[in-house]
């Protein structure tokens, strides 16, 4: 069956996926001038098409591949075990929904890109080569003291992302800003767990202490977490990064230069939106309420990066909750998803 003979083929949908927000984004600047619009609409009588404005095709990809493994399933319920076309058919479904779990995945580790893109620009005085240019998730985050030399301690905020750990200080004049210090490439490092009592290499005495070393840069860092709970979390947390690393390595998965430019262009947008006006509001002579002439519903923030309050210890902080482009069900509902997203026609912006 086509389906699974051409199983790596679908895998292009997920770069289709991920790009579909930005170009329709993209769009509806495009549409703000006349000349863009008298263009796209010529176009359109040209070919003698219905009525349906380009966003709405350029959706019709992402509901394609959303629709077959609905069918598949469909197809395989009404279909005789015994009957020749049974195996075939659930290896195609599989193989389907091994495509859906792809770019599920790509689509939230691209949001995830984004996230971290919009959160390195709240940090002042970063040094080196972009997070996103190693890294695509965040996995934990915490305040910590930092030990250099002697005596010397520092209160430090840790970021752990896949591949490096980056540790940053509050920056006391701006709010919810940090201001970078430094990072540790944990490809090349190596994690101890020290016991508590004295260091031997900086003759300190240390308490619920963790110390990374990288050889290749002759690097260390050395941090004591607050508790022995934190330091529990931030062993394990150094753990699920090799273990996520490794997975990523064995599924293949890795974002070309153009998903990484595209998180950039996302990260500009939010981070250069003006902030909204406060609302107007008009007072009425003789009368004591106050009529509110903007409407009442809030403005949607497209702001979704990570955080930087919330860092006690949390995990997973990258704001709002990831959608996914597949459900899979077997109820009416579900099977009726396809039919229902042909009729969507109002793009919403990114």
């Amino acid at each position: 069956m086509i389906f699974v003979l051409q199983q790596a083929g679908f895998r292009m949908y997920s770069e289709y996926c991920n790009s579909h927000p930005m170009a329709i984004a993209t769009l509806q600047e495009l549409y703000q001038h006349n000349s863009y619009s008298k263009f796209f609409e010529a176009c359109r009588l040209m070919r003698g098409l219905i009525e349906i404005p380009l966003d709405g095709y350029l959706l019709t990809p992402v509901q394609r591949i959303c629709k077959y493994p609905l069918q598949l399933a469909e197809l395989l319920k009404y279909t005789k075990t015994d009957h020749p076309d049974h195996a075939m058919i659930t290896e195609a479904l599989e193989a389907m929904r091994a495509v859906a779990v792809l770019i599920n995945e790509r689509k939230r580790r691209m949001e995830s890109l984004e996230k971290l893109a919009t959160w390195q620009q709240r940090v002042d005085g970063w040094e080196g080569e972009d997070l996103i240019e190693t890294s695509s998730q965040l996995i934990h985050q915490g305040e910590a003291i930092r030990v250099t030399s002697g005596m010397w301690t520092n209160n430090i905020v840790l970021f752990l992302f896949d591949h490096q750990l980056v540790y940053c200080k509050k920056d006391i004049l701006k709010r919810n800003t940090f201001v970078y210090k430094g990072r540790i490439h944990l490809d090349t490092s190596e994690v101890i767990n020290l016991p508590d009592g004295k260091e031997p290499a900086l003759g300190v005495t240390v308490r619920h202490g963790i110390k990374l070393y990288s050889c290749v840069r002759d690097k260390w860092l050395l941090f004591c977490c607050r508790s022995a709970q934190d330091k529990t979390r931030w062993l394990e947390g150094l753990a699920e990064e090799r273990r996520l690393v490794a997975q990523d390595l064995r599924d293949g998965l890795e974002f070309a230069p153009a998903a990484r430019h595209l998180a950039r262009m996302a990260a500009a947008r939010c981070y250069r939106r003006p902030p909204s006006k406060p609302r107007n509001k008009t007072y009425k002579r003789g009368n004591s309420d106050i009529t509110t002439e903007a409407s009442r519903t809030p403005p949607i923030s497209r702001t979704n990066g990570m955080s930087s309050t919330s860092v006690h210890g949390s995990t997973h902080s990258l704001g709002r909750r990831v959608g996914t482009w597949f459900t899979f069900g077997g109820n009416k509902k579900s099977r009726n998803l396809g039919r229902a997203a042909t009729l969507q026609t109002v793009v919403h912006p990114s």
